[in-house]
């Protein structure tokens, strides 16, 4: 069966609002005005192998995805785009109460379409009527295949996640064992990680972004490793580190003193489908 996009009609407190503050060249406006016949002749279900989802939702969770491309967003600060700016809402015809989207549901999305061939067209299809709307610049972005698309959303993606995940256990360790942290501290964390997320670089290739993981498994090998031989210590139960822990491990293969950053992680490939909607 042969679905169309099923966008809801543009809310008003949505318009009001966006049109207050944004003048009619935003790109975001331009594409909410034309969402109703931009991808109605397109059969949405085919995003969804798995046949779970609405064509609306998986058109707002692919659209969204382009947007992170777009912009050079990790998941978590796409999650806090939707929530929070107007012209992403007037693009989707969302109210500006919408509930919005988990981190996890975009990486389930896009693991689940990176395994669906016959999906990737779609989104393809999707990508190039939003680039010729101006959403993506010729000169800056390559969108010519979908799959290295959700590659790179998926790559910044991670890499934030790694580098929250140190941040959070260096502020943890900070706050429970302020000494033992002055101890294992090599020089340059504090520089590197004590603004977050601005370490981040926007406007990375993937190659670059691999190398910042690289950097930062690294620093994170280490401090496991000096947490795993801190005898007494009872580091081990803080919720910060037992995550930092199993995002290393989904993220990384070692061999020896080498570390490789996986292209796509452990949790990613294990992924299970779960709500849209907080």
């Amino acid at each position: 069966m042969k679905h169309s996009a099923s966008i809801q009609p543009l809310p008003l407190d949505t318009a009001d609002a966006a049109r207050s503050i944004f003048n009619i060249e935003n790109v975001y406006l331009s594409i909410g005005d034309q969402i109703d016949q931009l991808f109605s002749d397109l059969n949405l279900a085919g995003l969804d192998s798995a046949g779970a989802r609405q064509a609306n939702a998986l058109c707002i969770l692919a659209m969204v995805t382009i947007f992170q491309f777009a912009e050079n967003l990790p998941d978590r600060l796409a999650v806090e785009s939707l929530r929070t700016r107007t012209d992403w809402k007037y693009a989707l015809h969302l109210s500006l109460v919408s509930p919005g989207l988990k981190p996890a549901a975009l990486c389930e999305f896009r693991q689940q379409l990176l395994s669906n061939s016959s999906g990737q067209p779609v989104f393809h299809e999707m990508l190039d009527r939003l680039a010729r709307l101006g959403l993506l610049s010729p000169r800056t972005k390559n969108w010519s295949d979908a799959k290295s698309v959700l590659l790179d959303v998926c790559a910044i993606s991670r890499v934030d996640l790694l580098a929250q995940a140190f941040h959070l256990t260096l502020e943890a360790l900070a706050a429970y064992q302020i000494e033992y942290l002055r101890e294992v501290t090599l020089p340059h964390w504090y520089e590197r990680y004590h603004r977050m997320p601005a370490m981040l670089p926007r406007c990375a290739s993937r190659q670059d972004l691999e190398s910042q993981a690289g950097v930062i498994g690294k620093d994170t090998r280490h401090l496991l490793n000096a947490i795993n031989n801190s005898d007494g210590m009872a580091l081990s139960h803080i919720p910060e580190i037992q995550d930092l822990k199993r995002i290393y491990q989904q993220q990384f293969d070692q061999s020896g003193d080498q570390i490789s950053w996986l292209v796509v992680c452990s949790y990613c490939s294990a992924m299970k489908l779960s709500s849209l909607h907080q």
